[in-house]
């Protein structure tokens, strides 16, 4: 990676800054790589566009209706200790797995907030990926001679983010794909962070996948309640409002 002092302010040589104190030299990563670097990890995550900045602090519980607005704040203090304790909870191989009956009630910003963050507080590797894009994904690399390098990139990845788990079709090739992927992140203490329909203890798969979702993340509920079409109504008044003033 070659990073010239004309891309910067630093003073950089090939993507280094050297800096001499006491006679003696050190050297670091400029700032314009450390730039390239979070792009490139963002780029490798395939955070949709629509939440490619989120933050957990975007995620506004006062969005919710009555009750709903605490069970939001609940999820959302949730997600922020999760991040400040990222590094305790790494070690144990706990992720979450945010839950809501209804579409629209931000269960995917929310884990994307998540991922994210820690992208860009503690420098991990994150992957998204819905479950049925996933099956998708991997059925269509069998044509490529591909299956197995997806398989064994999505069972390594530090973060995977596995969107609406329990949507997809569930036939026995399915379930015994994930079996393979979940069983293989469980075992070696890698991060799963859910979004789905449905409580743990309710998905329709097996014993097998449900006890192994519940082991390896902390259910975490939000309202059920969409909040999809407030945040249009929202989007659409900011829009008026720049356009006439």
């Amino acid at each position: 990676m070659n990073v010239t002092s004309s891309c910067c302010h630093h003073g950089c040589d090939d993507g280094i800054v050297v800096t001499i104190i006491d006679g003696k030299m050190y050297a670091r990563n400029c700032d314009c790589t450390l730039q390239l670097i979070a792009r490139n990890r963002l780029k490798k995550a395939f955070i949709p566009v629509e939440f490619a900045g989120v933050k957990v602090s975007d995620f506004d519980a006062n969005l919710y209706t009555g009750d709903n607005a605490n069970i939001a704040k609940s999820a959302k203090n949730t997600a922020i200790k999760y991040v400040e304790k990222f590094s305790a909870v790494k070690s144990l191989g706990k992720g979450l797995y945010f839950y809501s009956t209804e579409k629209g009630s931000g269960k995917t910003m929310l884990a994307i907030a998540v991922g994210n963050a820690l992208m860009s507080r503690y420098q991990a590797q994150v992957r998204f990926l819905t479950t049925v894009d996933l099956l998708q994904e991997i059925k269509n690399s069998f044509n490529t001679g591909g299956a197995s390098g997806l398989l064994e990139a999505i069972k390594d990845v530090e973060v995977l983010i596995l969107d609406d788990i329990g949507t997809e079709n569930i036939t026995s090739w399915a379930s015994e794909t994930l079996f393979a992927i979940l069983d293989k992140r469980m075992t070696s203490k890698k991060i799963t962070i859910f979004t789905s329909n449905s409580h743990p203890h309710d998905l329709k798969h097996d014993t097998r996948i449900t006890s192994r979702v519940s082991k390896m993340a902390m259910a975490v509920a939000l309202p059920n309640e969409s909040i999809r079409q407030v945040i249009a109504n929202q989007e659409e008044a900011d829009l008026m409002q720049l356009l006439l003033g």
